[in-house]
């Protein structure tokens, strides 16, 4: 079941989450280094008002996204996580040879879902926390803080957690789910990986950060939202076993957590990693406002729709690649941005086209987003002069750009893509993006004395505008207005006239 976890109000909600007694908080009540502790989980979606999530097997194509809770049984998020030992950290890990993080050796896309039983995020099998946490020798005097003994470790135990959602199911059998020994994202079709949205994974004996491979879907119905965990507003601090302060900043990863001295549970906050177009097209038909009416013998047919970045540094892309662990400027974690790193020949102009286009557009401009179909209608390559009239193209009547299944397309389709974001840049901070939005269309007319009994007059139109904020998280809606003004004419017919006047002509004098 494919899924979007795109929440479209502004609140954020913190999930109300009491533990089962073996998870439960007690923040208030020392845990004795000896005694087993169970990692626990609790989560806060960015921008939403509930937890909730839309599912495309419930979206008709148009219209209203149907919604479905995160809380839902069997929904939830994974869970990746790495054990390691010593006294290196987690970004120095694969800094030197032999070049290679540890695998999700901890937990590899553990499933986390919200028991209403309990009211609590479970999971199985339940995992506890590493209990070596400090690093001394029996001559080493240091004393517990929690329980006043000596604590006696060679080593020092970490693990870094990294989450995502929707969660993608573990399969057998390479159909509708992640196989966790290749990391690829099977479909419904046997051995036959998916081609948008998220379509592999890391596997489970990967040396790499956790990451996920993303590509963008050319029409909306098929379009999957993708969130990473972050830590939560205030970020989360707590008390290690061995005293230390442990500090996970507001937006940033979860790395090298040793054992709370008292049962905490992770917070995650889950981030979009994508941004969401929403794009419509009306026409204002010898008027300013959109309306009025079209002669029955004239189309107006879109070519294609185009959106250029003038923004140095930043751009949309329709494939990537998501690492779990923010990324890092300057040696510091870069709070909220997501870590993409972008495949190579798919970051540019956001192009919403025909490929079937006569000339055909240079491979730069190739369509990466598929055209409503009602808005175009079918050419004669030679000629390029239009063979059927049947789609009614733009009129007076607000239709969406996108193309959206059998369906149709509705103004509120929403499609999500990648946002390209420059080093440097901050979520807090963000800042608009100019675009040029380009247009290609043609108006046509049937008119049985022209050669072809058509005319076709090409437009091009650009106009540069600005989207606020341009970052990940955040839904961007254009509509574009379309003005057309018909051929009119105005005569005036004059009286005939009498204008007489006497000529002399030379005369023959005798």
């Amino acid at each position: 079941m494919k899924k979007s976890l795109f929440m479209l109000a502004a609140a954020t909600l913190a999930f109300a989450a009491c533990t089962s007694d073996e998870l439960k908080v007690t923040d208030n009540q020392p845990q004795l280094t000896n005694e087993p502790m169970a990692v626990a989980f609790d989560t806060y979606v960015s921008n939403g008002t509930s937890a909730q999530t839309r599912a495309t097997n419930s979206y008709s194509g148009h219209g209203p996204y149907a919604t479905i809770n995160m809380q839902e049984e069997d929904e939830g998020f994974g869970v990746f996580a790495s054990y390691y030992a010593g006294t290196d950290n987690y970004i120095a890990l694969g800094t030197t040879p032999p070049f290679t993080k540890p695998t999700p050796n901890f937990m590899y896309n553990q499933n986390v879902t919200y028991n209403a039983t309990s009211t609590s995020w479970t999971y199985t099998p339940l995992m506890y926390w590493p209990n070596q946490t400090s690093v001394n020798g029996a001559t080493d005097g240091s004393t517990d803080s929690q329980t006043g003994n000596t604590a006696q470790a060679d080593i020092l135990d970490r693990v870094s957690f990294f989450a995502y959602a929707p969660y993608q199911k573990i399969v057998a059998d390479k159909t509708n789910g992640l196989d966790k020994t290749d990391g690829k994202v099977y479909g419904a079709t046997a051995n036959t990986q998916k081609t948008v949205g998220v379509t592999e994974m890391i596997s489970n004996t990967a040396t790499t950060t956790p990451q996920i491979h993303y590509v963008v879907a050319k029409e909306p119905q098929y379009s999957e939202d993708l969130l990473w965990a972050v830590a939560p507003y205030g970020g989360l601090n707590y008390t290690a076993v061995n005293g230390t302060p442990v500090k996970i900043d507001y937006g940033t990863s979860f790395v090298d957590m040793i054992k709370p001295a008292a049962n905490t549970k992770i917070k995650f906050l889950f981030q979009h990693a994508l941004s969401a177009l929403k794009m419509s097209i009306v026409a204002a038909i010898d008027q300013v406002a959109p309306g009025g009416n079209l002669d029955s013998q004239t189309k107006i047919y879109v070519n294609y729709v185009k959106l250029t970045s003038e923004t140095t540094g930043t751009n949309f892309a329709t494939e990537g690649t998501l690492s779990l662990l923010n990324r890092v400027e300057g040696g510091d974690f870069v709070p909220n941005l997501p870590n993409w790193e972008i495949t190579t020949g798919k970051s540019g102009p956001l192009y919403i086209g025909d490929i079937g286009l006569t000339p055909v557009p240079p491979s730069s401009e190739v369509p990466n987003i598929s055209i409503n179909p009602t808005l175009q209608s079918t050419k004669d390559g030679g000629t390029g002069l239009y063979n059927a009239f049947a789609n009614a193209g733009v009129t007076s009547t607000e239709v969406g750009l996108f193309a959206a299944g059998s369906g149709g397309a509705g103004v509120d389709d929403m499609l999500m893509f990648i946002p390209v974001l420059p080093t440097g840049y901050t979520y807090a901070g963000a800042n608009p993006l100019n675009i040029v939005v380009e247009i290609d269309y043609d108006v046509v007319t049937q008119s049985a004395n022209v050669s072809g009994e058509q005319v076709k007059v090409n437009n091009v139109i650009r106009k540069r505008i600005s989207l606020p904020k341009y970052r990940n998280g955040r839904i961007y809606k254009l509509k574009l207005i379309l003005g057309v003004s018909s051929v009119q004419f105005e005569a005036e017919a004059a009286d005939w006239t009498t204008d007489e006047q006497d000529i002399d002509l030379p005369r023959n004098l005798d």
